[in-house]
């Protein structure tokens, strides 16, 4: 080993030691010594690895260079206590090449850890200790490349003084976090800069242990590690070892674990977790039976049902809804929603009043069921009222096929129905039950078969564009005063766009009264209403002589109308990014479309604006094409050189019809070059634009025809998002 990195060794072990140490208590001090004793026995001075001080010849011109990188992962039992525990150790290494990227290291972000240091040398072997004292808390999203999958979610960043191109960045973390049940990690091996050397490493005892690799990626090797006397311990080490790995391919519309080499690990602790309750003993393997865990998600069904008290009220409340009288297609639909009215009310914590929230907690912007939980219930309450029902489990398809899994986590429970023909999907607070759900698209799976108890393979159809709609309506007058624009306009979303839109939409939207509208007669309706203005009244009776009660009240209000605002802050946020915005003057969601009778989310807006119109002497000139909102632009690279298939999350159709009122004398010139027909079996981009009268006529449709394209025919997508983004450019003269 040469002098330098044995300095550098050295130095590793105790001045990062020394800047750790200020300003903490004694205990906290002790505690450092043995986490940063714990790194050096992983990943230390012992490990030649982190000698490397340059780049290997390919990659001299890369931004960064991972000179070495190696992750260390224990699985344990927390001594003394019920829980179990990982303890890990992550330690990188990294080469600045060039000044671009200076500017992403001077400001080094890490993730809140147990002991952390970072080494900073000079090409010549000098090294600086970064004192870790001025590192402030990170309330932001932080750079793709410190992003990690380990450990806490707090981040803080710390000034890299001096950073300069040729210098290296050697840096640790020692972690560790508690876990009641399994633990689920799909990584990538590829990394956002090209990596000289690496290693990811799991210490396992007593725990069941699932692993795999994919696309390329090394396999794993499994060591039984031993003693200094040489006698097994009883652990087992899993270690994949992979060098000169090229850095990730980042494409748009890629699905990172069916493009990237990929490895996949389960670990299921002893005396714990849901996994354990599948599988009885100690189990290493790099296979895991898909059908063995849906069976006994089957199975452990009847417990479920037992155990949940939503089954119970949703009993009665079906019997009160006169469930009995409907024909079997309106059974299972209230079925599934009254599934959702009993779990919504149960995870929702309210003040008396129904309608108001608690101070407590935000309404969630997404309550899902569990998707094991809904099968159990749903089936159970739909075998009640005589309504045959299959359980499903589907891999969506950005985790690969169902010879790929190797996590609970990839598996989605569901319910096929054969009287409806359908696939229903979990409850949450938006979905319908006629609703698609984009994860289940094109995926497969297995179906089970109660009379014979067989597995039945399935695929569930890709998408379809007319499923999933987006369209935008808009009429606009011109104000000649200021050259700015009135936009009165709605929005509709049908399918997985509604899936998307709708946190946003309906943020902090209260629907226990429309579940218990949806779940009422006439009669039910008016005695809810009934009851909930009695609370009402006896609650402001209450406050009247308690000045406990008015003042819980008048937070009540207070916190209604800091949430009513920060909803419009929301949205004008929103609408921003997509219009020249300069007043939003209203907002209102007309359909919250959470049922079948009324399944599209609809919004209705009017914004002013001063960023279409600029004058050129009497005329105007109208950027007419950025009225459709921006549009994708592709650069030369991602047009020319495409590596991989086209993934999306499912066929669409983007609508936009825009009738624009030109003031008195005014004619449109120049309408012609809005005019586009670009239509291939990939996607398509089509608009027209007339002038009728003193009113300007404009229709665009742009058509993601397939879920799944080949690389081969990327050039259709490329002639559809072209002709978009090109629209998207035009401008026309408005003639006096």
């Amino acid at each position: 080993m040469k002098l330098s990195n044995f300095l550098f060794a050295f130095f590793l072990i105790f001045s990062l030691n020394a800047n750790a140490q200020k300003g903490k208590s004694r205990a906290e001090k002790e505690q450092y010594k043995i986490n940063l004793k714990y790194f050096n026995e992983i990943f230390g001075n012992k490990d030649k690895d982190f000698d490397i001080m340059k780049s290997p010849e390919q990659w001299i011109k890369e931004p960064v260079v991972i000179l070495c990188q190696k992750i260390h992962i224990s699985f344990s039992k927390k001594p003394n206590k019920k829980d179990n525990a990982t303890k890990g150790v992550v330690r990188k290494r990294i080469l600045i090449q060039d000044k671009a990227a200076l500017e992403d290291f001077s400001e080094f972000y890490y993730q809140e850890a147990l002991a952390f240091g970072i080494q900073h040398i000079k090409p010549d072997g000098t090294t600086h200790d970064i004192d870790m004292q001025s590192a402030v808390k990170v309330e932001t999203e932080v750079p793709r490349f410190y992003s990690s999958s380990y450990s806490s979610e707090e981040y803080y960043k710390i000034a890299v003084p001096n950073l300069e191109v040729g210098d290296i960045l050697d840096y640790f973390k020692v972690f560790t976090q508690d876990y009641a049940s399994n633990i689920e990690l799909i990584n990538p091996v590829s990394q956002v800069y090209p990596t000289n050397y690496q290693e990811i490493i799991f210490d396992v005892k007593a725990w069941s242990f699932f692993y795999n690799s994919f696309n390329g990626a090394p396999e794993f090797k499994m060591e039984k590690l031993k003693n200094s006397k040489g006698k097994e311990t009883g652990v087992k080490r899993f270690i994949l070892r992979d060098k000169n790995r090229e850095a990730m391919k980042d494409e748009r519309w890629s699905y990172t674990y069916l493009a990237e080499p990929t490895y996949k690990i389960m670990a299921i602790p002893p005396k714990g977790g849901i996994g354990n309750k599948r599988i009885n003993k100690e189990t290493i393997n790099n296979s895991f039976n898909v059908k063995s865990v849906f069976n006994a998600v089957i199975n452990n069904g009847e417990n479920i049902v037992k155990e949940s008290s939503i089954f119970t009220l949703l009993k009665a409340s079906l019997k009160k809804a006169g469930i009995k009288k409907m024909v079997p297609q309106q059974k299972v639909d209230l079925i599934y929603h009254g599934l959702r009215k009993e779990f919504i009310s149960q995870n929702a914590r309210y003040y008396n009043n129904t309608n108001v929230l608690s101070l407590e907690s935000d309404y969630s912007n997404y309550v899902m069921m569990r998707n094991d939980i809904f099968t159990a219930l749903f089936i159970k309450t739909l075998e009640k009222h005589k309504i045959n029902a299959h359980a499903v489990v589907i891999i969506p398809r950005y985790y690969g096929g169902v010879d790929d899994v190797v996590t609970e986590d990839e598996m989605e429970f569901g319910v096929y129905v054969p009287l409806t023909k359908k696939y229903y999907w979990t409850v949450d607070n938006y979905r319908s039950s006629i609703d698609p759900f984009a994860k289940t698209y094109g995926a497969q799976g297995y179906m089970f078969n109660e009379k014979d108890q067989s597995f039945k393979p399935i695929t569930i159809p890709e998408s379809k564009p007319e499923e999933n709609i987006s369209a935008t309506e808009m009429e606009i007058s011109i104000n000649e005063e200021d050259n700015s624009l009135i936009v009165i306009g709605g929005k509709q979303y049908t399918g997985d766009y509604k899936d998307y839109f709708s946190p946003l939409l309906l943020y902090q939207t209260v629907f226990i009264k429309e579940d218990w509208y949806y779940m009422s007669s006439e009669k039910g309706k008016a005695e809810f209403d009934k009851e909930d203005a009695k609370k009402g009244k006896e609650q402001t009776k209450k406050s009247k002589g308690n000045k406990r009660v008015r003042a819980y009240r008048e937070k009540l209000k207070k916190r209604a109308e800091e949430l009513s605002e920060r909803k419009q802050e929301i949205l004008k946020d929103w609408l921003s990014g997509n219009f020249e915005l300069e007043e939003l003057n209203s907002f209102t969601v007309t359909s919250f479309g959470r049922f079948p009778e009324k399944n599209t989310l609809e919004a209705a807006f009017e914004f002013s604006s001063k960023g279409y119109l600029k004058k050129a002497g009497p005329n105007l000139i109208f950027e007419a094409g950025k009225l459709i909102t921006g549009q994708v632009e592709l650069t030369e690279k991602e047009i020319n050189e495409r590596k991989g298939a086209i993934d999306l999350s499912y066929a669409r159709i983007i609508k936009n019809e825009i009738s624009v009122i030109l003031p008195e004398g005014y004619t449109a010139q120049g309408i012609e070059a809005l005019n586009y027909n670009v239509d291939n079996p990939y996607a398509a981009f089509i608009s027209e634009a007339s002038q009728d009268g003193n009113t300007l006529l404009i229709s665009t449709s742009k058509i993601y025809k397939k879920q799944h394209i080949e690389k081969e025919n990327w050039k259709g997508m490329v002639d559809m998002l072209e002709a978009a983004y090109d629209f998207s450019q035009k401008k026309i003269i408005l003639k006096k």
